[in-house]
C-alpha cells in the first residue's frame, strides 16, 4: 500500500500537471482580481450612457460599439494616446541612459553594496503623492532649482518646471527609476567576471570588454526592465494628475475625467480598454523585435 502510494506521488510529480499546484492559486487571484474586472470593464465600454431627468446618469444596456467609434471619428482622442505613448517612451530611455550606470556601479560594488541598495529602494518606503509633492516644491517657482538657477546667473525669471510636460517627466522617471535599477542589476550581476578577464586578456580596452562582453549578456535584463517601465509609465496617475496640474492631458488622466467627472463610465471603460490593447500590442511587438535581434546575433 505505502509503495503505491509512493509511486503515485512520484508519479504525479513528473507529470506534466504537477505545475498547476503551484500555479494554481496565483492564477486563481490573478482572474479574480484582474482578468475578470477588465472583462467586466469591456462590457461596460459597450453600453452608452444617456442623461435622464434631474441629470440622473441611465446606462442603455444594448451592445453598441458607439463608443469606439466616437475615439476613432475623434482626433483629440488620437492626440492624447500618442503623447500618453511618446511620455512613456521618454520614461523608458531616461531610466534606461540613468539606470544603466547605477546599475553597472551595483553590481560591481564590494563595500556597502546594503547600503547602496537601500538607497536604490529607499523611494519604495515614501508613497508617490509624498514624493510628486516633494517635487513641487523642488521645481516651483521658489523652489530649489529656480532658486540655484537665479543665483547662478544662468537665468533671470523662474524656469516653469512644473504643472507642464517637464514636471511629468522628471515626477515620473524619479518613480521608475528603481525598477530599472533593480531589474538590470539583477542581470549584471550574474555576468561571469572571468569573461571579462579572458576579453582583457585578449587585449580589449575597457570600453571594448563592455560593449562586446558586458552590453551584449545585460540585453535581457534591459529588455526586461525597458517593457516593466513602460507598462507602468504608460498607465500612471497620481503624478501626471499632480505635475500636469490638469493643464496636460494623457490617458489616465482623461479617464478618471470620463469617469469621475463627466459619469460617463462606458467612454471610461473605452479609453482604458483602448489603453489595454494599445499597451499589450506594443510589449508584444517590443518582445518579438528582442527576439528576431537575438537570434540573429
Amino acid at each position: 500500500m505505502a509503495g503505491s502510494i509512493a509511486e503515485r506521488v512520484y508519479h504525479l510529480k513528473r507529470s506534466r500537471w504537477s505545475v498547476l499546484a503551484g500555479v494554481l492559486p496565483i492564477l486563481s487571484v490573478y482572474v479574480a482580481l484582474l482578468v475578470i474586472p477588465m472583462l467586466l470593464l469591456g462590457q461596460f465600454s459597450l453600453y452608452r450612457k444617456l442623461t435622464g431627468e434631474m441629470g440622473q446618469v441611465v446606462l442603455i444596456r444594448e451592445v453598441s460599439l458607439a463608443n469606439y467609434a466616437k475615439f476613432l471619428a475623434s482626433p483629440f482622442y488620437f492626440r492624447i494616446l500618442k503623447d500618453t505613448l511618446v511620455m512613456a517612451l521618454t520614461v523608458t530611455g531616461l531610466c534606461v541612459l540613468l539606470g544603466y550606470p547605477v546599475a553597472f556601479s551595483l553590481s560591481r560594488a564590494r563595500r556597502w553594496k546594503g547600503i547602496l541598495y537601500l538607497l536604490v529602494l529607499a523611494p519604495f518606503f515614501v508613497s508617490v503623492v509624498i514624493r510628486t509633492y516633494g517635487w513641487m516644491v523642488i521645481l516651483g517657482h521658489n523652489g530649489l532649482v529656480n532658486w540655484l538657477l537665479l543665483a547662478s546667473g544662468l537665468v533671470t525669471a523662474p524656469v516653469p518646471l512644473i504643472y507642464n510636460y517637464t514636471g511629468i517627466l522628471i515626477g515620473v522617471t524619479h518613480i521608475m527609476l528603481p525598477y530599472m535599477v533593480i531589474t538590470l542589476e539583477a542581470v549584471l550581476r550574474k555576468i561571469d567576471r572571468s569573461l571579462i578577464e579572458a576579453a582583457q586578456g585578449l587585449g580589449a580596452n575597457p570600453w571594448q570588454a563592455f560593449s562586446r562582453v558586458i552590453f551584449p549578456l545585460s540585453l535581457p535584463g534591459l529588455v526586461a526592465g525597458s517593457l516593466l517601465v513602460f507598462a507602468l509609465s504608460v498607465s500612471i496617475f497620481t503624478t501626471p494628475s499632480l505635475m500636469g496640474g490638469g493643464r496636460i492631458h494623457l490617458m489616465s488622466t482623461i479617464i478618471y475625467e470620463e469617469t469621475m467627472g463627466q459619469v460617463n463610465w462606458p467612454s471610461g471603460a473605452m479609453l482604458a480598454w483602448v489603453l489595454l490593447v494599445t499597451t499589450l500590442a506594443v510589449l508584444g511587438l517590443s518582445q518579438l523585435a528582442a527576439r528576431r535581434f537575438e537570434w540573429r546575433r
